[in-house]
């Protein structure tokens, strides 16, 4: 609520031939008192409704946010499953290859296969390692993805 009080005391004269001091003036007062009650306040209202509007966006963005990490979680997660395939099938691939490779070396060393056999042979062992060596990486990064993820520290 707002209180005020005005108040005013002058002098009028009604005179237009410009001689001040022959001038018949008369007094003139006013006074005013006003009580002013606001009923409704807008403002506060439009700051609640604002604050309300501003708390379900938090509330969707924390909502939207948890969504995206479990999603991420478990991307990395069928990540590191597919690397864990992929390593196992790699040994495989590496035991083929040591495999013809001797195979290539002893027909070599008999003279029944040629040093371009050998080499190849060498050079597919080499692949097939190079090969279970990234995915032992694809899956060191997944995991490494997902313990980030997850808040984990980790020893990398």
């Amino acid at each position: 609520p707002t209180l005020a009080f005005q108040f005013n005391y002058s002098y009028t004269s009604m005179a237009n031939n410009w001689k001040l001091f022959h001038y018949r003036w008369n007094p003139y007062v006013f006074g005013a008192l006003s009580l002013s009650i606001p009923i409704y306040h807008a403002s506060t209202f439009t700051k609640i409704k604002t604050a309300q509007v501003q708390l379900r966006q938090l509330s969707e963005t924390r909502l939207n946010t948890e969504r995206q990490l479990n999603m991420q979680a478990t991307t990395y997660k069928q990540n590191m499953h597919a690397s864990t395939e992929q390593v196992v099938s790699n040994r495989q691939a590496i035991a083929q290859a040591q495999k013809a490779r001797d195979i290539s070396d002893k027909r070599y060393q008999v003279g029944a296969g040629t040093m371009l056999e050998l080499n190849q042979s060498e050079v597919a062992l080499t692949q097939s390692q190079l090969t279970y060596c990234q995915s032992i990486y694809n899956f060191m990064t997944a995991k490494a993805d997902l313990d980030y993820v997850l808040g984990r520290e980790g020893n990398y």
